[in-house]
This record gives structure tokens, sequence and C-alpha cells, in this order.
């Protein structure tokens, strides 16, 4: 479900949660430098991917069930 879910974000977004949840724990200060984003863009980017990824079809579904 969570593929699925991820699938359907912008590439921008999926990068970015694939960074934040990754095994390793980076500071956003790395995450700014990876993805070449401002540290304070984070935060608000990190807020909109996981609202979108929610909406997703694939989410929905899973949550409703």
């Amino acid at each position: 479900t969570m593929r699925q879910g991820l699938a359907a974000l912008p590439t921008p977004q999926r990068r970015l949660l694939g960074l934040l949840a990754g095994e390793r724990q980076l500071s956003y200060r790395e995450i700014s430098r990876i993805l070449a984003m401002p540290v304070g863009s984070i935060g608000p980017t990190r807020a909109r991917s996981l609202a979108r990824l929610r909406a997703t079809a694939a989410v929905r579904e899973y949550v409703a069930c």
C-alpha cells in the first residue's frame, strides 16, 4: 500500500519522504544538501507530502478497510 501511495507522489516529494524515513537518520542540513532544498522548506514540504500521500487512492483504500 505504501509503495503504491509513494509511487503516486511527484519524484521530489517521494525522495524527501524516502530520506526522512530511511534507515540512516539524516539531519535537515544533510537532506537540504542532497535535495538542494532550503532547510526551512523541508518541514512544510514534508507536511504537504504526507497529506498528499494520505490522499492517494491506495492509502485511502487501505485506511477504509
